[in-house]
């Protein structure tokens, strides 16, 4: 499949010549117009080329658009390559051309794809640059490379060795861009050191489906000059000790996955550079707010308070391990209809697990419930449920409430709050059997993930066991008062003839129940059987009765990517932020969303600490105007709470140890802060960026 959607089969595919594609691009670009072949008719004198020179200068800059980008990007500078080619005052013709080019490229899949390399290459002498993304190359040959180039880019064909590309490369080279090919682990890496190629720079081996990162990482220890690879997107990036071990197989790096690396970076490499770690993942999923809540009502059924929980579903078929199981074929299911049996079960007073046989349908138990209901309840929850959907009718969510999905992954439950905050992280999820590709995968997928709200009420204690408390805790009461009665007369003798006296009955007690409890007839095991089911029931914990269960929100989010050097990658959703977006898709947030403060925390963080009206400020204290200046500059950095219903999340991946913290300050500063605290002078984002352009 290509990038602009277009399917093909390689083995399909005809022969297209790199020479061919050249030549092409060249005609239908400006340079074509100066060509002699290509214009037999037009004078070749200079004045005529020199006219024609600014004729195409102003077509160029006033009429400048992608079909016309997109014919003159077979070089950087078309302009310049034709001025040259003035200056040596002769006819301009395809060899001319072939000697002024410095850099080429060639990725329009519209006008045709290169498929083979071919010797007319060598005619472009001067070549330092050659960009070749987005083709269908699976075969480079060194020997067919031009001298003196400096940076090949081979981003998105179908290359899986390196074999052919070391053999006889360009001394020269310094950039080898292999990104999104596919490469794997026996792809011969070992021949990038030995071919020749000891003078790279920079490396990018990035999505591809290398796993086996020790063996990659020593195979790459051998390139002294190495400063800046990249290998982010590949299922070995999402293990464990993925930034230690890159670091401590190639300590020259300066730039790792376009992020700078700063000495903190390398500070306890050996302690988890283990190949163990390398081979072990897990994702993670934090839900760092749930805003937008209404506070649900104060609900007592039965004597007992009815509780009210919130809590988040994630849908990762790719890590789910029973989905992964040989010979299971499992339907979508939805886990409103066992609700609806286990409400059933537990008013029909039968055991968990068992259901009616017969005809009994989901609408038929749904009916039975709707009269065995009691009518306040009834009104209550639709009261509850109505005004839920009706907050998210306006975006369109009632259409998404009843899917249908897989099994989900289920956060902790948490109790109604303004914000409503999570356990970081919410979900850790770890790669079935050490099967890193299919963590790397679901980054690259669309999950979907849901706001589910509970109604429970906790379980009731048996009058039986509220009975055997009762005596327990009557008569322990009773002989502390005699006892220390008795203590003042006869002393301690008294609380060990207690002491025995409990001790025998205790034995008794215990005498009796082994005599009842072994069998002196014929099946003796069945009846050791039905001992054990009767004893397990009976120290089996009382589970809680579902009243209600409603999803609030179903939507999706396209991960991406998370880089060694961030935390989470954030995303947030609301049900009325007025984006262009449909209401069932997240957006990307733009910033860290944990660092983020709204008006209601601070101001239940800050009531303990305002002061009352007319106090002055304790002497000796010369903190007034800091202290100002710091909530008046909090005050303007919050948020209003929103009022519709909003979800702030992250997905990540699970590190052996966490990112550096880094800090955002002035150039000036920036030095004496690092040699002080010891933090990152800069943002992650700053380096990303600073990394690329270098």
């Amino acid at each position: 499949m290509c990038f602009c959607g277009k399917a093909a089969n390689l083995h399909d595919l005809p022969e297209v010549k790199f020479s061919d594609i050249l030549d092409l691009k060249l005609k239908t670009s400006f340079i074509g117009c100066f060509l002699k072949h290509l214009n037999i008719a037009q004078s070749t004198e200079l004045e005529v080329y020199e006219e024609k020179l600014e004729l195409t200068k102003f077509v160029f800059h006033q009429h400048e658009d992608e079909s016309q980008d997109r014919k003159n990007d077979v070089c950087e500078n078309v302009i310049g390559v034709l001025q040259e080619a003035l200056l040596r005052k002769t006819t301009i013709d395809s060899k001319l051309v072939y000697s002024i080019l410095s850099n080429v490229r060639l990725a329009d899949c519209k006008v045709s794809m290169v498929t083979v390399l071919d010797p007319g290459l060598l005619k472009l002498h001067n070549l330092q640059s050659l960009s070749l993304p987005a083709n269908w190359l699976r075969l480079v040959q060194g020997a067919l490379l031009p001298r003196r180039l400096k940076l090949l880019e081979l981003f998105g064909n179908a290359i899986s060795d390196v074999t052919a590309l070391c053999s006889s490369p360009p001394t020269m080279l310094l950039h080898l861009g292999l990104a999104r090919n596919e490469l794997w682990d026996g792809s011969n890496f070992h021949l990038l050191a030995a071919g020749g190629n000891s003078n790279l720079r920079t490396l990018d081996l990035g999505e591809n489906d290398i796993c086996d990162l020790p063996a990659v990482l020593c195979a790459l220890s051998g390139l002294g000059h190495l400063v800046c690879l990249r290998l982010e997107g590949n299922p070995c990036s999402t293990c464990l000790n993925y930034r230690e071990m890159v670091l401590y197989y190639l300590p020259k790096l300066l730039f790792f996955d376009d992020v700078e690396i700063w000495p903190m970076d390398r500070q306890g490499l050996e302690a988890f550079a283990m190949e163990e770690l390398s081979r072990k993942g897990a994702l993670t999923f934090s839900c760092f707010r749930l805003m937008g809540i209404p506070q649900p009502p104060n609900e007592i059924v039965d004597k007992q308070r009815v509780v009210h929980t919130y809590h988040l579903e994630v849908e990762l078929p790719l890590l789910d391990p029973v989905l992964r199981e040989p010979g299971k074929d499992i339907q979508p299911k939805e886990p409103e209809a066992d609700i609806v049996n286990q409400l059933q079960d537990q008013k029909g007073g039968k055991k968990a697990g068992e259901r009616q046989s017969g005809s009994n349908t989901k609408e038929e138990i749904e009916t039975e419930l709707e009269k065995e209901e009691k009518p306040e309840l009834k009104e209550e929850s639709q009261t509850r449920e109505d005004k839920i959907k009706g907050m998210l009718e306006s975006r369109g969510e009632t259409e998404r409430l009843t899917r249908s999905r897989f099994q989900y992954f289920k956060t902790y439950r948490m109790p109604w709050s303004s914000i409503i905050q999570f356990p970081d992280p919410a979900l850790e999820v770890d790669a079935p059997s050490g099967d890193l590709v299919s963590l790397r995968d679901t980054l690259r997928t669309c999950v979907n993930v849901r706001i589910v709200y509970m109604k429970t009420m906790p379980p009731k204690q048996d009058d039986k066991e509220k009975g055997k408390k009762g005596d327990q805790q009557g008569p322990k009461k009773r002989p502390e008062k005699n006892s220390k009665a008795k203590t003042n007369k006869k002393g301690i003798k008294d609380k060990e003839d207690e002491e025995g006296k409990t001790g025998k009955r205790e034995k008794e007690d215990n005498k009796s129940v082994s005599q009842t409890r072994v069998p002196t007839k014929r099946g003796e095991g069945n009846a050791q059987d039905g001992l054990k089911q009767q004893s397990e029931e009976e120290l089996a914990p009382p589970q809680e009765t579902i009243l209600q269960r409603l999803t609030l929100a179903n939507f999706d989010v396209q991960l991406k990517q998370v880089s060694w050097s961030e935390k989470t990658v954030d995303y947030t959703w609301s049900a009325g932020d007025g984006s262009k977006k449909p209401p069932g898709e997240a957006t990307l947030a733009p910033r860290c969303l944990l660092e983020l403060q709204y008006a209601n925390v601070a101001e239940e963080k800050g009531k303990k600490s305002k002061p009352k009206a007319g106090s002055k400020p304790k002497a000796g204290k010369s903190r007034g105007k800091k202290t100002e200046e710091q909530t008046t500059a909090r005050v303007t950095s919050e948020l209003p709470l929103p009022q519709s219903l909003t979800c702030e999340m992250g997905f990540g991946l699970k590190r052996a140890r966490d990112p550096v913290p880094s800090i955002p300050l002035q150039p000036e500063t920036a030095t004496t802060q690092e040699s002080e605290t010891g933090k990152r002078p800069k943002s992650r984002a700053s380096s990303k960026k600073s990394g690329k352009k270098k």
